[in-house]
């Protein structure tokens, strides 16, 4: 890929970021009753689906998905903002995958202070469901990256493989491939 592209996808990837935060903190400054209104419209939908649930149970498996998918949608954009930031070198972006954990845990953290001040409270739990997220995202895209990495380095290896197919063979001098004898102590 050459730079131009590369600060493009840059560029993108921070803008996607920011709006990705931007409405994580957009739902955290929503009040206890504008959020409940929220999750129960999703929760409605689901209750034709799944009859028997309880739905004040319902509404609380929306809420905590909510939480989870937020923070997956920030740390795959954070990962790969960090991927394309180190020039596609998937060794690097391992090596450094510490601050895009620490950009979500620390996003996570402000998540719920900013919901002390709204009347909702904070919870420690939702801290680390949205982190398990944001984790849960990056390790998808290594075990992505290290897949591709190897369907694509095994079309290399059987396209070198035919070219050796079809290459002349080598010759060899006469008695190249006898060993010379060894002495006896």
């Amino acid at each position: 890929m050459d730079e131009q592209k590369r600060k493009r996808a840059v560029a993108v990837l921070s803008v996607l970021s920011l709006c990705n935060l931007a409405v994580i903190f957009g739902n955290s400054l929503l009040s206890r009753d504008d959020s409940s209104k929220k999750s129960s419209f999703i929760a409605s939908l689901l209750a034709g689906i799944f009859r028997d649930a309880d739905f004040d149970t319902l509404e609380h498996i929306v809420r905590k998905c909510a939480h989870f998918f937020e923070f997956f949608c920030l740390g795959a954009l954070f990962i790969c903002l960090l991927y394309f930031i180190v020039d596609l070198d998937l060794a690097r972006t391992w090596s450094h995958t510490a601050f895009p954990c620490l950009g979500c845990l620390l996003a996570a953290s402000t998540d719920e202070m900013i919901q002390v001040f709204t009347g909702r409270g904070n919870s420690v739990f939702d801290v680390m469901l949205d982190f398990s997220g944001s984790v849960t995202a990056m390790c998808i895209f290594f075990a992505a990256m290290l897949i591709y990495g190897r369907v694509r380095g095994g079309r290399k290896k059987r396209g070198s493989d035919a070219d050796a197919d079809t290459a002349p063979p080598q010759t060899q001098e006469p008695g190249a491939d006898v060993m010379p004898p060894q002495e006896n102590e």
